[in-house]
This record gives structure tokens, sequence and C-alpha cells, in this order.
């Protein structure tokens, strides 16, 4: 198989992944609507993330790893934990509503640094960065703990991580030179950034 076959087959196998997690999402909206059972939700959950968790891994081992693909990624994982997001709601709305203000201020970050990555590099952010994943791995374990037992313990935890990782988006929004996906980190943006001063200098050498 030659390089660009096996590119070819990551992408779809990729792009399977995403759009089944996307699919997951109405899944979860309907058990919220229906108020199914919790724990149905948790395994639909786990799914979610297993698919997040492959698809980048998939993409990467193939060298399908292409800005689009990163986009679509960090746009489905918005709406599929939106649908997360509503079914924990509808199911456990007393062991979510301490932590409401602290939701509707993350939220606002986020949105934040979607317009702010509009504005000053024309492409919504997708960094997933090392605090992002961070962050992604709290959130599944706080909402799969309290879909599948009731319990919003592991919350405060995840909602901390969100506002960390949301801080470095918005750093590395602001370092970047240019629009870049799978920045690590605001060190690796500020190399990137060091990097593209020097070119010109090379240029003259």
């Amino acid at each position: 198989m030659n390089g660009d076959e096996r590119a070819r087959r990551g992408r779809r196998a990729a792009l399977a992944l995403t759009w089944f997690r996307l699919a997951l999402a109405p899944v979860l909206v309907g058990i919220g609507v229906g108020r199914g059972a919790g724990w149905v939700a948790a395994v639909v959950l786990a799914a979610g993330f297993l698919s997040d968790v492959f698809d980048g891994v998939v993409a990467r081992h193939h060298g399908a790893s292409t800005s689009d693909l990163r986009r679509l990624d960090s746009t489905v994982d918005t709406i599929f934990y939106l649908a997360v997001a509503f079914c924990a709601w509808r199911l456990d709305p007393e062991a979510l509503r301490p932590y409401l203000p602290f939701v509707g201020i993350l939220i606002g970050t986020e949105v934040l640094n979607y317009v702010t990555a509009i504005v000053r590099l024309g492409r919504e952010a997708s960094y997933h960065a090392l605090t992002a994943r961070l962050f992604g791995l709290l959130l599944f374990i706080a909402l799969f703990t309290l879909l599948a037992t009731g319990s919003g313990a592991l919350l405060p935890v995840a909602i901390a991580a969100g506002f960390l990782s949301h801080a470095e988006n918005l750093a590395i929004t602001l370092v970047l030179p240019e629009w870049r996906h799978d920045v690590p980190s605001v060190l690796h943006a500020w190399r990137i950034r060091t990097d593209a001063r020097r070119r010109p200098d090379r240029s003259h050498a």
C-alpha cells in the first residue's frame, strides 16, 4: 500500500469515528428528553469519548492528520459535550445546580476563545493542547460519574481544568503569528512566533 492510499484509508477511518461521535449527540438528547437510565447515558458518553481518543490516533498513525480533520474534530467535540450536558441536566439537575454559575462562565470563556481566534487568525481554534486533553479527560470522568451514580463530586475538578485549558487556548491564539492546528502548549506557540520572526533575517543572510 502506497503512502497516499494509506492516508486515504486513515482519513476515512478517522472521519467514521468522528461522525459516529456526532451521531451519538442526538441519542444523548433523546435519553435526556425521555429521562432514561443514567447508566445508558454513561455508556453512550464512554463510546463517544473513546471515538474522540482514537480518531486522532488513527489519523496520525496513517499520516492523515490534516487541518480540516482537526477542525471538524473540535466542532464535533463541542456538539457532543453540549448534548452530554443537556442529558446530565435532565437526569440530575440537583447535582448540577450548585455549579451552574461556573459552567456559565466556562461557556463564556469558550465563546471568547472562539471569537478571538476568528478575529485574530481567521479560523476557529483547533489546538488540542495538553491542557485541553487534560480537561477532556477530567470532564469525561466527572460526567461519567454523574450519569452513572448521580454524584457531581468531581465536577469542580473538571471545571477548574476547563478554566486552565481556556486560558492557555486564549494565550496560544494571542501568541501565534498565524493559524495553526495541533499546538501542544503556549510555549510551542511562542517558539513558532520566534521562528517566524527569524525567517526574514535568514532570507537576507
